[in-house]
């Protein structure tokens, strides 16, 4: 969308290689096991449990957002668009635990938003600049059409990207876990073989 816009002109970079992007998943993977983990992890889910899944999810959003207002270049039009995308960012991670129940597929859009913006795009991830497989020459247009020097994270297309996928997972049913026999009390009826529970 930065492209179509007239925001960013992508060329191949010459120091490209596979080994670099290789080294981006792997380093990617590791922040977001550690993002998801610290931020829909024990404390978001025992929020969703005990105040609701609305307190969790602005919680959770709030603490993302501003858990990265010390990041490079974050400041000015930039604090502002990144912080909003950000906190819907979260928002679109906790839906994607609520769907399913599991960090796999926060864990999973996590590592690609990051590692397709850094290692593949070439684009600062956050504010931390990445060496991809394009580098991306960024045109003479404002900084909330190219996200500037901190990344896509501070575009208004970021912004939409975001939106368009909380309204794609808050239409889809989910995944969630079907309760088992010992979430249902019904353990020793199961294991007596007087209750039968198909998975």
């Amino acid at each position: 969308m930065i492209w179509a816009a007239g925001g960013v002109r992508l060329e191949l970079d010459p120091a490209r290689s596979v080994a670099t992007m290789a080294y981006g998943a792997y380093m990617f993977l590791f922040v977001a096991l550690f993002e998801e983990t610290l931020f829909r992890g024990f404390m978001f889910q025992r929020l969703v449990a005990g105040a609701g899944p609305w307190v969790a999810q602005i919680t959770s959003g709030l603490l993302f957002a501003t858990s990265h207002w010390g990041n490079p270049d974050m400041h000015g039009a930039t604090l502002a668009w990144a912080t909003v995308e950000l906190f819907l960012g979260a928002v679109l991670l906790g839906l994607a635990y609520l769907r399913t129940r599991s960090l796999a597929l926060p864990i999973g859009i996590h590592l690609g938003w990051n590692w397709t913006h850094g290692h593949l795009l070439g684009f600062g991830v956050s504010g931390f600049a990445q060496a991809g497989w394009f580098h991306p020459l960024l045109q003479d247009r404002p900084e909330w059409v190219t996200g500037g020097r901190f990344g896509p994270e501070a575009s208004i297309f970021a912004v939409a990207a975001d939106v368009l996928l909380i309204v794609v997972l808050w239409k889809w049913k989910g995944a969630a876990a079907r309760p088992d026999a010992a979430a249902l009390g019904l353990g020793p009826l199961r294991q007596a073989g007087v209750v039968a529970i198909r998975r």
